[in-house]
């Protein structure tokens, strides 16, 4: 596994190790696997009191897509619906649990929550397929995102959101965020 290629051109590369970077343990390095390194993670469940708002910076690009176009613009509601879908996804793969009259409860409050401040911008990138041998399109939002109002129920669904990331394409890194809480 250590010998790869990647891209359309094929260039090669050498896969040196493998890092929980949580807890800093190298999983996997040299032909050797350290399978007792690997475990399972729950979620920080982060609770603060009296939040009146939150700053979302986009840091890899946010992909979210309504009616087959990515959206320029990002609502609470629409920032709120695609934590919680995600999460909800998660769960029933691969096991945990998530109150689900909760998550229609948070989506409906969501719409309460003001945007502030949008300052974010479409960042064009593509990706070379080898199973449709060509390119797609991988474009994402960028940015900061402000948001005011009663946040306090939100703060553990956000803190989840920036370590599962959000939006499409997660699994190449896509759609990580950092929130930071007023």
């Amino acid at each position: 596994m250590k010998r790869l290629v990647i891209g359309a051109q094929r260039y090669p590369f050498y896969l040196l190790r493998i890092i929980d970077t949580l807890e800093q343990r190298i999983l996997w390095q040299e032909d050797r696997d350290f399978i007792r390194a690997i475990c399972t993670k729950k979620l920080l469940h982060l609770k603060l009191e009296g939040v009146t708002g939150a700053v979302v910076q986009l840091q890899t690009p946010l992909r979210i897509r309504r009616g087959g176009k990515l959206l320029t613009h990002i609502s609470f509601e629409t920032l709120i619906r695609n934590i919680t879908k995600r999460i909800v996804m998660l769960v029933e793969r691969y096991g945990g649990w998530v109150d689900y009259e909760e998550v229609k409860n948070i989506q409906i409050l969501a719409a309460k929550v003001q945007t502030v401040k949008e300052e974010v911008k479409v960042e064009f990138l593509e990706r070379y397929s080898n199973r449709l041998h060509g390119k797609m399109d991988f474009s994402g939002l960028i940015g900061e995102l402000e948001y005011a109002g009663d946040l306090t129920p939100f703060v553990p669904w956000l803190a989840a959101a920036q370590v599962l990331h959000i939006g499409r394409n997660t699994t190449f890194g896509m759609g990580k965020v950092q929130v930071y809480f007023i």
